[in-house]
């Protein structure tokens, strides 16, 4: 959407260094993969653990020439 990636910036930016955590797949796709990666990233930063879980796909990805 028009300006998403600026507002998604601003929230971030609001909650930096604070306790309160935002979830959801709206901030960066719409899967519920999305949803958990943020909302583990948002409980590394608010817990002070800094290793979040990297986006990894449960499906495996196919060759684009597989049929």
């Amino acid at each position: 959407a028009l300006g998403h990636a600026g507002i998604v910036r601003d929230v971030d930016a609001c909650l930096a260094g604070g306790k309160l955590a935002v979830t959801g797949n709206y901030f960066a796709g719409l899967a519920i993969e999305d949803c958990v990666l943020r909302s583990n990233a948002e409980w590394a930063r608010i817990s002070g653990c800094n290793s979040a879980p990297q986006r990894a796909s449960i499906w495996p990805r196919r060759s684009p020439t597989a049929h």
